[in-house]
């Protein structure tokens, strides 16, 4: 059997498993870090709570959990992917790693890093509070640093009523 062609360019795959790294990290999949080494996903629980599901990866196994009902009806009001497919998720994924190495996810070239501050996405300064390590493909990363923060200014992106 010979090897599947990629049709994926390798620096766009990896920018795409690095933001769904992010998900597990700091996002609504936080509950699979127990697996206790580098994944990504994504959660997904449609309108009423009706299916819920999570889909995961490690540089070795990839497994998705779809849980709902066989009729369409809501599961019930906190059943959302992270809560209702996410356990069953984690149970198998640490099964299925017992005895595996733990392998990250490797950058293929043409990817760059650059510390950017979470609250303007620009590049972080000396008096940045909070940073967050990003990867860039070479020659994309912001390239204007982060205003300088003004104590009785509101900093904070999203409320700045653009």
């Amino acid at each position: 059997m010979r090897p599947a062609e990629p049709i994926l360019d390798t620096g766009n795959s990896f920018l795409i498993t690095n933001i769904m790294k992010g998900v597990i990290d700091r996002g609504t999949g936080r509950r699979a870090r127990a697996l206790g080494r580098p994944a990504a996903g994504k959660t997904g629980t449609t309108n009423n709570q009706v299916d819920a599901w999570f889909i995961g990866y490690t540089p070795q196994i990839l497994t998705g959990v779809w849980t709902g009902r066989d009729s369409p009806t809501p599961m019930g009001k906190s059943e959302t992917g992270s809560r209702a497919a996410l356990p069953t998720w984690l149970a198998f994924m640490q099964d299925a790693h017992t005895g595996k190495e733990i392998e990250s996810f490797t950058p293929p070239e043409g990817i760059e890093w650059a510390l950017i501050d979470r609250k303007t996405g620009k590049l972080a300064n000396a008096e940045t509070e909070q940073t967050l390590l990003e990867a860039f493909k070479e020659g994309t990363a912001p390239t204007e640093e982060a205003p300088e923060s003004k104590t009785n200014e509101n900093s904070d992106f999203f409320d700045s009523g653009l």
